[in-house]
């Protein structure tokens, strides 16, 4: 954890409380964050990310004319290819043997290559990492299981297995472009995360992939660290040194400083870095945007400018000069050490005002990005009172409907209820007017009675 701790975060392997973690539980989320960290590299320097632009602009140019075997090893170890595969094989490493079910170890036959499968590793992977990653897992494996229905000329490249098997996860998560179409259909937001963590992969790299530094520069730095106190170094990186092996270490690096800074071997080794690779195939035509109107001498000089100043030469060029006579080869000679010495007294300056303007655009880097982040911050914020205003408006939307709604199911209930009472008051005056109305039936009848009863008498 002390190593992983700069580099990587720690969060997943302090999840879950206070309680201590068992070795085997702490290597297994250890391996889940080397996991993790493996397609965060692939798609952050995956070769369409936009960080590789600004590597083209500073690297290939000097590279490609003086080392292209340096350029292609610069360029692998650059890639996400590599750093996945870094990540990987420590995650690969660090888990036990037992908890990697399936897992298959295949040597090669005629060499010492060792190929791992990476099939076990995706099923150490939980559903949080792949919300941490897809967003929304389910809408992304219903998106697989349509791609794999439809026929294989028309499916996506690379896409065999459904994503709840190990196969399908290592084919989607370890294929950045995979991963990216996926998460661009299913995944909105997920892929605006995924921009502006393109947006800071290449703000890094323009700030790490500077211009090829001349000889002068190497020269000073090296002088100051020559002039420093390596002792104190050296106790400073590796405490766990003795005082012997810091003394030993120290007057090694210092001899073969002094020996490196005497005389003409910085430059020799310089020069033999920095000098022309024969382009046997000539394609630096084809890789370099050259203007067609610029001769072959002024080339050879914005070559030598961007060396350092030192100008080179070609063998038959050299042949020509050991050849002359010894007047005009001394001549030669003292005119060449008065045009280097001018070199070195322009490049120093040059080196100032170079420091200088780096320095400042530092700065100015530095200022932007805070600035950047106030920003983002304060559009973060204000994103998150919007959805609170708007989560707060449908809210006061909904009660309002609910009580319009019930307002007119009160009226509703109400006109139900009056016609109810009128037909109970109906019934009742009925019920009441009944005994009145045989009351006077009965007077009726009596009456009529009595009346007959008088016309017998009569």
């Amino acid at each position: 954890m002390a190593v992983c701790e700069d580099p990587w975060p720690v969060d997943l392997l302090l999840e879950g409380g206070t309680e201590p973690l068992s070795e085997r539980e702490l290597r297994l989320r250890l391996a889940r964050t080397l996991v993790r960290r493996a397609v965060a590299a692939g798609v952050g320097s995956r070769p369409t990310a936009p960080c590789w632009e600004y590597w083209w602009k500073q690297t290939i140019p000097p590279l490609l004319r003086t080392a292209p075997l340096l350029l292609q090893w610069y360029y692998y170890s650059d890639s996400g290819t590599h750093s996945q595969q870094c990540y990987l094989f420590m995650a690969w490493v660090v888990v036990d043997p037992a908890d990697l079910v399936g897992g298959t170890v295949v040597t090669s036959p005629v060499s010492d290559t060792v190929t791992l499968d990476v099939t076990p590793l995706m099923q150490l992977l939980t559903r949080s990492d792949l919300e941490i990653m897809l967003d929304d897992p389910d809408r992304v494996a219903t998106w697989c299981s349509q791609q794999l229905r439809r026929p294989l000329e028309e499916r996506p490249a690379g896409l065999t297995a459904e994503l709840d098997t190990p196969r399908g996860r290592a084919e989607l998560l370890l294929r950045p472009e995979l991963l990216l179409q996926a998460v661009r259909v299913n995944a909105p937001g997920k892929m605006d995360w995924w921009r502006r963590n393109d947006w800071r992969v290449k703000n890094d790299w323009m700030r790490n992939c500077r211009p090829m530094r001349s000889y002068q520069v190497i020269r000073v730095e090296l002088e100051q660290f020559f002039n420093a106190n390596l002792h104190s170094q050296l106790h400073h990186k590796l405490p766990e040194m003795d005082a012997a092996s810091v003394a030993a270490t120290a007057g090694l690096w210092r001899r073969r400083l002094q020996q490196l800074l005497s005389g003409d071997r910085l430059r020799t080794a310089y020069d033999a870095v920095t000098g022309w690779w024969p382009d046997r195939w000539k394609m630096t035509p084809y890789c370099l945007a050259v203007d067609e109107a610029d001769s072959e001498d002024s080339e050879q000089d914005d070559d030598d400018g961007d060396a350092g100043g030192e100008e080179r030469r070609g063998p038959d060029e050299e042949q020509t000069v050991e050849g002359l006579p010894r007047p005009q080869r001394e001549k030669w000679q003292q005119l060449e050490r008065q045009h280097q010495q001018l070199w070195q007294e322009l490049d120093r300056r040059g080196y100032e005002k170079k420091k200088t303007l780096n320095q400042q655009h530092d700065e100015e880097c530095r200022r932007l990005e805070r600035r950047h982040d106030k920003q983002w911050r304060i559009m973060e914020e204000r994103h998150h009172d919007e959805l609170k205003r708007l989560h707060q408006r449908h809210e006061r939307e909904e009660l309002d409907r609910l009580l319009e709604e019930c307002s007119r199911r009160r009226q509703q209930l109400g006109k139900e209820l009056g016609k109810e009472l009128e037909k109970e008051l109906e019934k009742e005056l009925e019920f009441k007017e009944e005994p009145r109305k045989r009351q006077e039936k009965d007077l009726e009848l009596e009456e009529e009675e009595e009346d007959s009863l008088v016309r017998g008498k009569i």
